[in-house]
């Protein structure tokens, strides 16, 4: 007869157990085990690997990081000339090209930075390991990875996105009411196609995330358009 744990059950949140039984209903509409969900009951961050390329001009695309059916935030590449712009003799019209996140709802924010170059304020390009918390400076505002404008044959870039950056972005967003954090790995290739190499989110709310870990007693990997995501709630 095997010893019984001494582990003591952690007492979840009230956001955590709404979510959980959203996840139960769905499961059960599945087919999806109770021993499964028991796993997810165990687990405080949620990880999804996912390979999403980022095409200049071809529309925004939008991070659902708890897999609720509402998108969290987009992403675009956007290529363009300044359409109001009359051409001078010597300067030309200038060409603004940039790779932006927005909040796709009202609440959400991204850790941002200053631009040396610009006005315009920048995603912070966080570096694996870095905690994405409460203290960290989140503005709601579009933000950008990276941007180029180019008048009179000159190119001013900016932003700290550059070509072969792979860093994370940091976010916040609300589920239930509450704040939650999460992270999503970009590889910039400044204005040529990007990607996004997974994302991950928190399921306590207010408690901080750290970047880039995907393995634990805490973390489970969800596929996207499995099973396993139907049981957290993905439409």
């Amino acid at each position: 007869m095997k010893p019984q744990s001494s582990r003591t059950p952690s007492k979840l949140s009230e956001s955590l157990h709404h979510q959980l039984n959203m996840y139960a209903l769905a499961a059960s509409a599945a087919g999806v085990g109770m021993l499964a969900l028991a796993a997810r009951a165990e687990a405080e961050v949620v990880y999804t690997p996912v390979t999403i390329a980022i095409v200049p001009d071809q529309g925004p695309v939008g991070l659902d990081l708890n897999h609720d059916g509402l998108t969290d935030f987009k992403l675009s590449l956007r290529l363009w000339p300044h359409h109001t712009c009359t051409p001078g003799p010597m300067l030309g019209c200038p060409s603004f090209n940039p790779f932006v996140i927005y909040r796709a709802q009202p609440s959400n924010s991204v850790w941002s930075t200053g631009a040396r170059r610009s006005s315009y304020p920048c995603a912070a390009a966080v570096p694996r390991g870095r905690v994405v918390g409460p203290h960290r400076p989140f503005q709601s505002r579009q933000l950008w990875l990276y941007g180029v404008q180019e008048l009179s044959g000159r190119t001013f870039p900016y932003c700290p996105w550059q070509k072969g950056v792979r860093a994370y972005l940091g976010l916040k967003f609300m589920i239930a009411g509450q704040v939650h954090y999460g992270w999503a790995r970009v590889h910039s290739n400044g204005l040529a196609t990007a990607f996004v190499h997974g994302y991950a989110y928190e399921t306590v709310a207010n408690k901080p995330i750290v970047t880039g870990r995907t393995k634990g007693p805490d973390v489970i990997t969800v596929e996207p358009g499995s099973l396993g995501s139907l049981a957290l709630g993905r439409n």
